[in-house]
Formats: structure tokens, C-alpha cells, sequence
């Protein structure tokens, strides 16, 4: 069980993920945000809120670190 890395022993942050500026951008706003601030996405067209995410692309761009990063925010309850 030694070898096992739990989700919140990741800590990855969004400043460790080299470039991707507008996809962290688009990250925080569809995933992190309405985690933090569930008040604002009550109403409306964003209560309809996202059923996931698909990160794709060619081996070494990065997708395995966003990735890390939503799911380090998620355990760490910002709801």
C-alpha cells in the first residue's frame, strides 16, 4: 500500500503546469470556479453545470498535469 499516492498527496498547482494559459483559464472557469463560488452557478444557463471534461491531444502536452491540478482542487473541498 506504500506505493499508493492519494489524490490530496498530489499537490500539484496550476502555477507548477508550464504554459497552456488559455486552458488553464478555461479549467479554472468550468471546473474551479463553480467549486468555489456554487452560489453564482444557481440560476440560469450556468446551472447547467459541466458533466466533464475532455483533455486531448498527442503524448507530452501536458494533459495528465491539468488533470492532476482539477482533481488536487477538487479533493481539497473548495466547495
Amino acid at each position: 500500500m506504500e506505493n499508493v499516492i492519494l489524490p490530496g498527496k498530489i499537490g500539484v498547482k496550476f502555477d507548477d503546469v508550464g504554459s497552456l494559459e488559455k486552458e488553464k483559464l478555461v479549467l479554472r472557469e468550468l471546473i474551479i470556479f463553480p467549486l468555489r463560488h456554487p452560489e453564482f452557478f444557481q440560476e440560469g444557463v450556468v446551472a447547467q453545470s459541466v458533466k466533464g471534461v475532455l483533455l486531448f491531444g498527442p503524448p507530452g502536452t501536458g494533459k495528465t498535469m491539468l488533470a492532476k491540478v482539477c482533481r488536487h482542487a477538487r479533493w481539497r473541498g473548495f466547495t
